[in-house]
């Protein structure tokens, strides 16, 4: 809408309802004053909400475009401060504030940047104060709403506006005082108080009904405009939710539906996207000569893209899988992700070959391997660094060569364990995974990964890998345990059966 639209529409509103209100009071008298100011005040409210929420869809519309455009989070966070420093916080201002710690990442006052949401902060969806429910639980949940928000006894309230950022896990807030508006409430009542006695009943009832006859109409219309779009949004969000289900069920499909036999080690696998379509990946390969290939990745994010990403390693490793030298084929991988020009997309991939007892392990930007010695009953971390898949040309991979003993376990994983984030804020970290590690490392590779399970859920209750709304990255797991004998055929005794 434009300046001149919004203006008038305001102004013809204030117009109606100073009528309406006045004139209404000369025919009730001074006994319905306060119900009337309430009427007043409340519609008052809904006003500035309006106001407050086109605020935030333009300022959302900015940070989306932003967003398409190529902007990255941290880039947008601070064009969004730029915009909105000098603003005067007593007469309305735009605060940007993330959903996971109710953290503010921008607000005009520099002072409140990082910190918490006040927890004592009361919002009251019906401008009422019949429903008061703590505020960080809404911009935890994501929800959109307008109300008001009471901070405390020392602050005045403030009608506020806020709705989700798609695609960011943000929530752009518009704020404006509703002192203000209280004060112009009690300067009515003075006047209401004298027009009553003054002017009498003979205005009151044709303009009340004027003023009503119109606001119904207008209510009408703006609930009318309110169902279009809701039926609107409910079918694109259809739409996308399906298109997101099932590119997550071909993600799914690229990886191995079982893990495979080998007579030498014993061998599990977990994986869990924090979203619809994930960016993590791992993969098996056994050779005619037993040489087992596995790998694991993480693309950069998460989401169809990332999804896009995982596609084509899958189809990179299905070519380069019998090139013997881990480094080597981590370099072909790199070339081909950069010849395909994925935009900002990269791959961090750790690459083994086991031959025999002796596992070559190669890295681009993956954790360290954790590797269990069942003799000396201690774990060993061996660094996979390196420069992600598509991101430098030419990078020289190292790899390193471990010799395992019968009990032996190795523990490939993405970042998606020691960066867990706990209520606090805090990471669990990796000296806390090697430590779970170590705890479960003698049993079975399927039973590792169920301990490493339990203490992620322990660690972030409310942030499980098996509730994928509140979990924040994908979450992947590869164990290989070398089997404790091997008889002369190269089967373990205790092996079962090929499937």
């Amino acid at each position: 809408m434009t300046k001149t639209g919004k203006t008038g529409t305001e102004w013809r509103l204030s117009l109606y309802t100073f009528v309406g209100v006045f004139l209404s009071m000369l025919a009730v008298g001074a006994a319905t004053v306060p119900y009337l100011l309430g009427y007043v005040e409340r519609h008052y409210f809904l006003l500035q909400a309006d106001v407050n929420q086109r605020q935030v869809q333009a300022m959302s519309r900015f940070v989306e475009s932003r967003l398409q455009a190529g902007a990255d989070l941290e880039t947008v966070i601070e064009e969004f401060q730029a915009a909105i420093e000098g603003t005067q916080t007593d007469r309305g201002y735009l605060c940007l504030i993330d959903q996971r710690d109710v953290r503010y990442l921008g607000h005009p006052d520099l002072a409140a940047l990082g910190m918490s949401v006040k927890p004592n902060a009361l919002f009251d969806p019906d401008f009422r104060g019949r429903a008061e429910t703590r505020w960080q639980e809404y911009l935890k949940s994501g929800q959109t709403a307008s109300g008001l928000l009471h901070f405390g006894p020392d602050m005045p309230p403030e009608i506020v506006y806020f709705a989700s950022v798609p695609g960011t896990g943000w929530t752009l807030s518009s704020h404006e005082n509703a002192a203000r508006i209280q004060a112009e409430v009690r300067s009515f009542r003075r006047a209401l108080s004298v027009g009553a006695v003054l002017l009498g009943l003979l205005l009151a009832a044709p303009a009340s009904l004027v003023a009503r006859g119109v606001s119904r109409r207008n209510e009408r219309q703006v609930e009318q405009r309110s169902e279009l779009e809701r039926r609107v949004l409910e079918l694109e969000h259809a739409r996308k939710t399906q298109e997101l289900e099932e590119a997550r069920r071909l993600q799914l499909s690229l990886l191995p539906e079982t893990v495979p036999e080998h007579p030498t080690v014993d061998l599990a696998a977990y994986l869990k996207t924090a979203s619809e379509v994930g960016g993590d990946y791992y993969d098996f390969d056994v050779a005619e000569d037993g040489t087992l290939t596995v790998a694991i990745g993480d693309a950069t994010g998460h989401g169809a893209q990332a999804g896009i990403l995982v596609v084509a390693t899958k189809s990179l490793f299905n070519v380069l899988v019998a090139e013997p030298d881990p480094k080597v084929a981590l370099q072909s991988f790199s070339k081909a992700l950069r010849r395909m020009a994925l935009p900002r997309l990269h791959m961090c991939l750790a690459l083994g070959k086991l031959r025999g007892h002796t596992l070559e392990l190669a890295g681009s930007g993956m954790p360290p391997a954790l590797v269990y010695q069942a003799a000396a009953e201690r774990v060993e971390a061996h660094p996979l660094s390196g420069m992600p898949l598509g991101s430098v040309a030419d990078f020289p991979y190292r790899s390193t060569r471990i010799e395992l003993a019968p009990g032996d376990t190795v523990l490939l994983m993405t970042d998606g364990l020691p960066e867990l984030v706990n209520r606090e804020g805090q990471m669990l970290g990796y000296d806390r995974a090697e430590a779970a590690f170590l705890q479960a490392a003698r049993l079975a590779p399927d039973e590792i990964i169920e301990q490493l399970l339990e203490a992620a859920a322990a660690w972030a209750p409310n942030r499980s890998p098996d509730n994928r709304h509140q979990q924040e990255d994908d979450m992947t797991f590869v164990v290989i345990k070398v089997k404790q004998s091997v008889d002369d055929e190269g089967k373990s005794p205790d092996a079962p059966e090929p499937r």
